[in-house]
């Protein structure tokens, strides 16, 4: 599929000839054989072979190798069939885009591989059993990977792209699982569906990563998972007994820790537990203090607020200044002097 192919048919090739047809090739990539005469010819067993005769007539007849079988890596010789496909791109804007492939599927001619056809793809376009681009693909596993499925769902209709939320969570695979625990392992359980189903979570505190989710919360599940993941030097856990009783089983070199989260939760459990056992205590102890007579405290003498300094201030104080002084020498019913 690497490059652009023209192909033109000569219908009056007689039988005896190599190939029932030529096409002339230009191939651009990994294969190249510019110039190139490719013919396809009709072996005894009906299908086509393809083969490359070199401009000039020299050199002789060579096979042009195809694509290799998916599962046992041969190169196939023999084209089965061909036949169209549809495979949907990333949006253009506003305009959504689909890519028509004229694709071939071919012979697996080793005998003891369980595939007999598988079809050619794209390198960087097409995948097996997809009808989504490979850049599409990985849009829509990403938005799927922060929202979910229905808000992805909705997020891909406002973006013109065509996936339903059922598409969106099968694009979700699971990590890949190291064969060694890390260093330091954080363990706590978790609710699929809370007060019905719980599993276990693992995951590298140093790192900050989920390592790998466990179906339940039993001990005899945590513990084969150690055993068969050896490594970890400290495991970090909530108070749980079957936590516990797993790390003890097979990791007892581990040095086990309780997690901050779970400390504070127990402390506070602690001292509420503490305080409802001792309520008669504090109660009699509160109204004791409630009983005692404490001491008002001194009042607070603030000092007179002063008014600021103003042109109309002082002239007003200091007429009420010499209207007091009138009064006082002169008596009440002296004539009050004029302002």
């Amino acid at each position: 599929m690497q490059g652009s192919v023209r192909s033109s048919v000569n219908p009056q090739v007689s039988e005896g000839n190599e190939g029932s047809f030529r096409q002339s090739v230009s191939c651009h990539g990994e294969q190249d054989v510019r110039g190139c005469a490719v013919s396809r010819d009709r072996c005894a067993s009906g299908a086509r072979q393809r083969l490359l005769r070199r401009p000039g007539g020299g050199g002789g007849v060579h096979r042009l190798a195809g694509p290799r079988c998916p599962d046992c890596r041969k190169q196939a010789r023999r084209i089965h069939s061909t036949y169209q496909r549809s495979v949907e791109e990333r949006p253009l804007g506003s305009r959504r885009v689909m890519v028509r492939l004229r694709v071939r599927q071919y012979f697996c001619d080793r005998k003891s591989c369980s595939r007999k056809t598988f079809v050619e793809q794209v390198p960087g376009l097409s995948e097996r059993h997809r009808r989504s681009s490979t850049g599409l693909t990985g849009w829509l596993r990403s938005i799927a990977i922060e929202l979910g499925g229905r808000p992805a769902a909705r997020l891909c209709r406002r973006l013109r792209l065509a996936a339903g939320k059922t598409q969106l969570l099968r694009l979700l695979t699971a990590p890949t699982v190291s064969d060694r625990a890390p260093r330091v392992l954080g363990v706590d359980e978790f609710a699929f569906r809370k007060g019905c189903t719980y599993g276990t979570v693992l995951v590298d505190v140093e790192a900050g990563r989920v390592v790998d989710v466990l179906p339940d919360r039993t001990s005899e599940t945590f513990a084969a998972w150690l055993k068969g993941h050896p490594g970890a030097e400290i495991i970090c856990r909530d108070r749980a007994t079957a936590y516990t009783k797993a790390v003890k089983e097979a990791a007892p070199d581990a040095l086990e820790l309780a997690d901050r989260w779970h400390l504070l939760q127990n402390l506070s459990a602690a001292v509420e537990k503490t305080c409802h056992q001792h309520r008669d205590c504090l109660r009699k102890r509160a109204e004791e203090e409630t009983v005692t007579e404490v001491p008002e405290p001194p009042p607070m003498l603030l000092p007179p607020a002063e008014l600021p300094r103003a042109q109309i201030i002082e002239r007003t104080r200091h007429r009420y200044e010499d209207i007091t002084a009138c009064w006082r020498n002169t008596g009440p019913s002296a004539p009050l002097p004029a302002v």
